[in-house]
């Protein structure tokens, strides 16, 4: 729902001056008088304070009935918000042809937030018939408007390759673009579509981030345009094989109880759960259980994404693919999840690196973690990884480890082991909190 923030009279418009104090209630006197004598801008704006209770008693009908008087003189924000009015029920019944038909008019004059209803509608068959196309049309100019919202639905579209090719290139761009404007949601989509991209690929979306300029054309087509690569800088469709990101549903994140199956025989169990905390609140839970394996990064980011926020991971794992532990751990951190090792539990090796990524880590007493070198195995041989270590200790670096901490962490042999002690961590800087029992 838009609040314009413009007063359209002389009078109404001095409450808006930082020497005047805010005041409803006597901006809401001064528009009526506006209102009154059929100023479009002030009618808008008697609506939206009805509508929100500012100055005057909540009254959606009152609100709707000077939306109408507004929009029936073509002020394409009242045309908005009436459109939003019929979409939720405010004011009377659920009338999604309504809505759109209000939205339409809002749209054609060039209303971003209108354009954004009219691609949802146009998307879930509300008001209209369902058209994938058609709903890209409408997130695409008000996208490029720099519509937020506009910009993350039009990112899924590419993302999930409805009403256009499927161009995770695109997608990302469009997610990063929201992104940068706030939309959380659309960073974790850009971050999961970004993990099965190669180098070059980012390069290409990110180039495309940054000389992407908004554009205020009306006639919604998806010809090639200055935000996207044409003629000698198009690209060839990106073929990511069955390597496909993990697709986030629409809605709130759901907590499920069932483990997710693993990458291999080998790979570890991750399961996403409830319980109940020492302070009685509930708390989400994911375990990851058994040796991490290439693949079980995926599916943690899979189970990530439908937790909640304040998660607690817990950790019981001998170790395994390095790589996939730091990844983990990244996930964990941007997430802003905890990590836990519970009494009588053990995580080393690249579990160690996942459960150094918490935003607060536990450790109980009786539970270990440990850390040694990265190494690669051939025939029969254990080799200290340089290359390896390197990748550890850049990783460690992001996550405000000291070069004492990133040292103590590498430096033990691949066939010991150096396990972490509260009196350790306490002198290294590494931050973690004994996990009360139970």
């Amino acid at each position: 729902m838009r609040w314009v923030g413009i007063c359209w009279t002389p009078i109404a418009s001095k409450f808006k001056l930082t020497h005047y104090p805010q005041d409803y209630a006597e901006a809401a006197k001064w528009y009526r008088v506006a209102a009154d004598n059929n100023v479009d801008g002030a009618q808008n704006n008697l609506g939206l304070l009805y509508e929100h209770g500012r100055g005057v008693p909540q009254d959606y009908a009152e609100a709707m009935k000077w939306y109408l008087k507004a929009a029936v003189q073509g002020d394409a924000d009242a045309q908005t918000n009436l459109g939003n009015m019929y979409w939720t029920a405010h004011g009377g019944p659920q009338n999604y042809s309504e809505a759109a038909k209000w939205y339409r008019k809002a749209a054609v004059q060039g209303d971003a937030n209108a354009e954004t209803m009219l691609g949802v509608m146009s998307e879930k068959g509300r008001g209209v018939a369902q058209d994938y196309a058609e709903a890209v049309k409408w997130y695409r100019l008000a996208a490029e408007q720099g519509n937020a919202q506009a910009q993350f639905n039009l990112g899924v579209s590419f993302h999930n390759g409805e009403g256009v090719p499927k161009d995770y290139a695109v997608a990302y761009m469009w997610f990063n673009l929201s992104a940068a404007q706030g939309d959380t949601n659309a960073a974790k989509w850009r971050d999961l579509t970004g993990r099965v991209m190669t180098p070059y690929q980012l390069g290409d979306a990110q180039r495309m981030t940054r000389d992407w300029k908004p554009d205020f054309s009306r006639d919604g087509t998806l010809a090639p345009s200055s935000n996207q690569p044409s003629g000698a800088e198009a690209q060839p469709p990106i073929d990511y094989g069955n390597d496909t990101p993990y697709v986030p549903p629409a809605s709130s994140p759901t907590v499920v109880e069932t483990p997710q199956p693993p990458a291999s025989a080998d790979g570890a169990t991750i399961k996403v759960g409830k319980t109940t905390g020492n302070n009685g609140q509930e708390l989400t839970v994911i375990s990851v259980e058994g040796e991490l394996v290439a693949g079980d990064e995926k599916r943690f980011a899979d189970a990530a994404v439908r937790a909640t926020s304040g998660t607690m991971v817990v950790l019981n794992s001998p170790g395994g693919n390095m790589l996939a532990g730091i990844q983990i751990g990244k996930d964990i951190r941007l997430e802003g999840f905890d990590t836990a090792v519970p009494q009588g539990l053990q995580c080393a090796s690249a579990c160690a690196f996942a459960w150094l990524g918490g935003t607060r880590r536990f450790m109980a007493e009786g539970a270990t973690v440990g850390f040694h070198a990265v190494y690669t195995t051939d025939n029969g041989q254990d080799t200290v990884s340089s290359a390896g270590n390197a990748v550890v200790g850049g990783y460690l670096s992001t996550l405000g480890l000291s070069m004492q901490a990133i040292t103590y962490i590498t430096e033990k042999q691949p066939a010991d082991i150096q396990w972490l002690t509260f009196d350790d961590a306490a002198q290294l800087g590494i931050e973690v909190s004994k996990l009360p029992p139970g």
